[in-house]
């Protein structure tokens, strides 16, 4: 439920007459909804509606509860007391605990307050308390204001432990809470819907190519294959590479391998031989799923088996960098490049540039150049060098920032000549805008991207970008999200932005969760850091904020909130001078 919803006419309720009521709030909401809705639509509808119907409403009208508004995976309730309230809460939880396994879980929020009832809704503090509870909520358990903990019986108190006083997204006091099961913490974490940065999905296993018939120049051409691909799949972008020991075979279960290799996906093949004539098969398997989702046969000769081999490799390496790594727009660089070498200079600069400093900033632009000394016209290098630029003037790596930026609009207008609709060419345009401070421009460029290529991650990508560098924060929220589903292997400045967003909006618990799954994967990025130390800091947790901001001035001594200020997207947004404080008050210096 958004704010406006929730706060709706409360600051016209007097002039108005609208009825008040110190009410009981109960709101619930699915854990994980995205995600169960996105593996099976079906069978999640199905599933919620007979919790809905066999856990959840008998509970509230056994409790003389009213179910003021259901809201697809959410719902809103009034009750007449907090006993009654928790009583319910409890037992719906109990309920569900015991259904059968997978079925869904539900957070639930309680709060005691004064309520505003206009027709059959309400609205006022009251709600949004009880919304910001139900967001701290462990999976599968409830949290209660503390006003609600000191009116229920000693009984259902001890069923209660002491999470200490936090401080809620537009609430002006920090609140008591409580929490269900007792010892277990509020939620400050990780969103399940999302996947984990650079986590095993993104890791392959590539299983020794099996001779079939013992041909001595078959035995030499599936070796061949097991030695050139190795290096060839891990020069791949956000793509890790998983030793299998020999003897291995896909058929002792890809789920079973992929768990004991730590690896998301398993890459397995083999070759037979018969008069001179040749037949490869290779196969990529979804360890998760165990499928097959991409396979291959290659018919050829021995008479070259270099140039067989090197045909092979080239299309088994394009197929897994789409499945695994970089999605649909893998395809459109490999065929823009049309020159082995030029993509790999390409790959080993978005690689580069990924390492996110001024050094590895200037590797990948030397990198992106040789790709485009190589194929002037390969539009993503020239995109891709261009962003190196537009890097140089946004964290100050540059003496001359106007010069950086206008080398970086040259390099676009040349990609731009090649292909006038590019879609990378449009999302770093407008990427170079949100820089320059052009925001309504830089939205009409990411539009363009997004239209010139709905199936690219990036595209999604940098108008999250432009959206949160506007303020517009649940828009941002939502295209992240979908640049994720269509990158298999998401970078790590997507999460990167998805936390921006969540910041932005106040939602801490979320932005805090992202950004520990960043720095799982790099602890030194002193920018997811430090929001890190701005979120734990709004959700009351001090101590913590306190250390984590110890650990950021341990590994930068100059670090300031000024300076991460700077380095956000659109550092003139209405928030960000609150955002700093925070950091301020965990004690980096201003």
């Amino acid at each position: 439920m958004s704010d406006a919803a929730a706060s709706g006419p409360t600051g016209r309720a007097c002039a108005q007459g609208l009825r008040r009521r110190l009410t009981a709030v109960l709101a619930a909401d699915v854990v994980g909804y995205s995600r169960l809705m996105a593996e099976d639509e079906r069978a999640t509808l199905d599933a919620l509606k007979t919790l809905r119907r066999e856990r959840f409403m008998p509970a509230i009208r056994a409790a003389g509860g009213r179910v003021v508004k259901l809201m697809g995976d959410g719902a809103l309730v009034a009750l007449p007391s907090a006993n009654a309230a928790v009583e319910a809460a409890l037992a719906i939880q109990r309920a569900a605990a015991a259904a059968a396994p997978g079925a869904p879980r539900l957070r639930i929020g309680v709060h005691l307050g004064d309520v505003i009832l206009e027709g059959a809704d309400l609205y006022g503090d009251g709600v949004n308390v009880a919304a910001r509870l139900e967001a701290l909520a462990p999976p599968g358990g409830l949290c209660i204001s503390g006003l609600v903990q000191a009116c229920l019986t000693p009984v259902l108190a001890a069923e209660f432990s002491d999470s200490g006083e936090r401080a809620l997204k537009n609430i002006a006091r920090p609140v008591p809470v409580f929490t269900w099961p007792s010892g277990a913490a509020p939620a400050l974490g990780d969103d399940p819907d999302l996947p984990e940065a650079g986590g095993g999905g993104g890791a392959v296993a590539l299983l020794a190519f099996e001779d079939l018939t013992g041909d001595p120049a078959l035995r030499h051409l599936a070796a061949g294959l097991d030695e050139d691909l190795a290096p060839v799949l891990a020069g791949l972008d956000e793509l890790r590479l998983v030793a299998a020991p020999a003897g291995l075979g896909a058929g002792v279960g890809a789920a079973r391998l992929g768990r004991e290799l730590g690896a998301g996906w398993l890459l397995a093949g083999a070759a037979r031989a018969s008069g001179g004539r040749a037949r490869v098969t290779a196969r990529l398997i979804d360890c998760a799923a165990d499928r097959t989702v991409w396979a291959r046969r290659f018919d050829g000769t021995l008479d070259d088996v270099f140039a067989f081999q090197d045909a092979i490799v080239e299309e088994i390496a394009a197929a897994v960098q789409v499945a695994v790594s970089d999605g649909e727009q893998a395809a459109l660089w490999r065929r823009e490049a049309g020159d082995p070498e030029a993509y790999r200079h390409f790959l080993a600069g978005r690689a580069a540039y990924k390492d996110y400093g001024r050094a590895s900033n200037l590797a990948a632009r030397e990198r992106f150049a040789r790709a485009v000394e190589i194929a002037p016209r390969f539009a993503a290098a020239l995109v891709g060098l261009a962003r190196t630029h537009v890097e140089d003037a946004s964290f100050g790596w540059t003496e001359t920032r106007a010069e950086s930026l206008e080398a970086a609009r040259a390099l676009l207008e040349r990609a731009f000549a090649v292909a006038p609709e590019h879609a990378l060419a449009h999302a770093e345009t407008a990427h170079r805008l949100i820089v320059a401070g052009e925001l309504d421009a830089a939205l009409e460029h990411a539009g363009r991207a997004v239209r010139a290529a709905p199936g690219f991650g990036d595209a999604f990508h940098v108008r999250a970008s432009v959206l949160l560098a506007m303020g517009r924060f649940d828009e941002a929220v939502h295209d992240v999200r979908a640049a994720l589903r269509r990158t298999p292997a998401a970078p790590d400045f997507y999460f990167v932005t998805l936390a921006d967003a969540h910041l932005g909006a106040g939602r801490w618990r979320e932005a805090l969760g992202v950004a520990r799954r960043v720095l799982r994967r790099r602890p030194r990025w002193l920018t997811m850091r430090g929001a890190a130390v701005v979120a734990l800091a709004a959700l009351g947790e001090t101590a913590e904020a306190r250390r984590a901001a110890a650990e950021i001035r341990a590994l930068s001594p100059r670090f300031t909130a000024e300076r991460w200020r700077r380095v956000q997207l659109n550092a003139a947004r209405p928030d960000m001078p609150a955002l700093a404080a925070r950091l301020v008050e965990a004690g980096l210096p201003a």
